[in-house]
């Protein structure tokens, strides 16, 4: 975990959340992002979806592609997981590259929201308030900036937003 977050209880559910400065870090809105075209290229971005699935169908974003390397995030209706799929993330030898699976409960409405994060070798997710996933990825390769959501078996992407951050370090800090 990189990006604080906030825990509040709603009834008897505890709900998580990004913090909301994190918000605060939005510079631009990425133009062309949109649920026909999901797709964007950078090493910085802050993605939000809300997908239909009624209880079926994936939705599989294919994250820091490029160089002969990616990861995959998966979102599975039907199995109730999201997973963070880093065998192929990194051309280096000594990096963990295990897939790293969190359930996602289902919700009445057949629909799931996801928040992803991604910086630099940071993946995290938040999906419905409720669940987190964060892994390090480590691509090698200059080129592995590209991302893209597909969604198959009847899932659809109803609202698509992407953002590029400020930087938190000053000019001239050389990060």
């Amino acid at each position: 975990q990189s990006l604080p977050r906030e825990l509040r209880l709603e009834g008897s559910r505890l709900l998580v959340d990004f913090a909301q400065e994190c918000r605060g870090l939005r510079r631009e809105r990425i133009t062309g992002f949109s649920p026909e075209h999901p797709s964007l290229s950078g090493h910085q971005a802050e993605i939000c979806l809300t997908l239909e699935h009624g209880g079926q169908g994936r939705m599989e974003m294919t994250l820091f592609s490029g160089g002969g390397e990616e990861t995959r995030l998966v979102f599975d209706a039907q199995a109730g997981e999201m997973r963070l799929e880093r065998e192929r993330s990194t051309l280096l030898d000594h990096i963990d590259v295990t897939t790293l699976v969190q359930p996602v409960p289902p919700r009445a409405d057949g629909k799931t929201s996801l928040q992803i994060f991604l910086d630099g070798s940071i993946v995290e997710i938040c999906a419905d308030h409720a669940v987190m996933l964060s892994g390090r990825v480590y691509p090698s390769s200059e080129s592995a900036c590209r991302h893209t959501v597909k969604v198959v078996g009847g899932m659809r992407i109803l609202e698509a937003e992407a953002w590029r951050p400020e930087t938190i370090f000053p000019a001239g800090d050389g990060q």
